[in-house]
């Protein structure tokens, strides 16, 4: 059975929350991702202590999409460093995980999906996000 993973990341605005969202639910990496109401965040960046607004995204996802997952965030948010960090999860309804399971993960693509080269193509070009979509369509044709 798949490893069901709870992933967490903190965007800046509701903008960047919904366009990450969507776009990790439209590509078959997430199964569900829910955006959460604004959190007052304090950390230490660069030496200083800052405060900060931030939208919450709870993301759920499979332990064999997670590559391409963080890829994808990666790509699309605006943080030098964004948080993303991936828990595992040990216990659930087994209906609800049953369907994380059983989405079609790799249906757009037609088959199986080189996770190590997706993330080659995204690595190469991840500043251009049309030049990625067209790598990607090719490499998957």
């Amino acid at each position: 059975m798949q490893t069901t993973l709870l992933v967490l990341t903190n965007c800046p605005d509701e903008e960047s929350a919904n366009a990450i969202a969507l776009a990790l639910v439209e590509e078959r990496l997430a199964a569900c991702v829910n955006i959460l109401p604004r959190v007052q965040s304090v950390y230490r960046w660069q030496g200083a202590v800052e405060s900060a607004t931030e939208i919450p995204l709870f993301i759920k996802s499979t332990a064999t999409n997670y590559p391409a997952l963080e890829a994808a965030i990666r790509n699309r948010h605006p943080y030098q460093v964004p948080e993303i960090i991936a828990l595992p999860v040990v216990r659930g309804l087994p209906a609800y995980l049953d369907w994380i399971a059983s989405l079609p993960w790799g249906e757009l693509s037609g088959g199986e999906i080189d996770v190590a080269r997706a993330r080659e193509v995204l690595d190469e070009d991840h500043y251009d996000l049309e030049k990625i979509k067209d790598r990607i369509l090719e490499y998957l044709a």
